[in-house]
């Protein structure tokens, strides 16, 4: 640096995200609506579980939720062919079980 050169005040530090005027809660927000936006599900069983979700006030519901979409979206069995899922075999046997009366029994 010259004698006639002043040093330039750099806020930048590395690693850390550049602020742009947003608080952390209205930052946060946009990410969480970002994250749900690109997991967001392409048929309509998986948007329904999506929805009923986002609805849920507790934690132990919203598990409840992600174990089904994970269901939705897991394969029945090693190398099965798509849309053969975990989920849609268990509703196929509840649906059956319904139209045949079948007990729990």
């Amino acid at each position: 640096m010259e004698k006639n050169e002043e040093e330039e005040d750099d806020d930048n530090y590395p690693g850390f995200p550049k602020y742009d005027g947003t608080t952390m809660g209205e930052e946060n927000e946009e990410q969480e609506a970002k994250e749900e936006a690109s997991h967001e599900p392409a048929d309509d069983l998986g948007r329904a579980i999506a929805n009923g979700k986002r609805k849920c006030e507790s934690e132990r519901e919203k598990l409840k939720f992600d174990r089904m979409l994970e269901d939705h979206k897991k394969g029945l069995y090693p190398n099965c062919k798509e849309g053969n899922t975990k989920l849609d075999a268990t509703l196929e046997m509840l649906q059956w079980k319904a139209e045949n009366g079948i007990l729990d029994k």
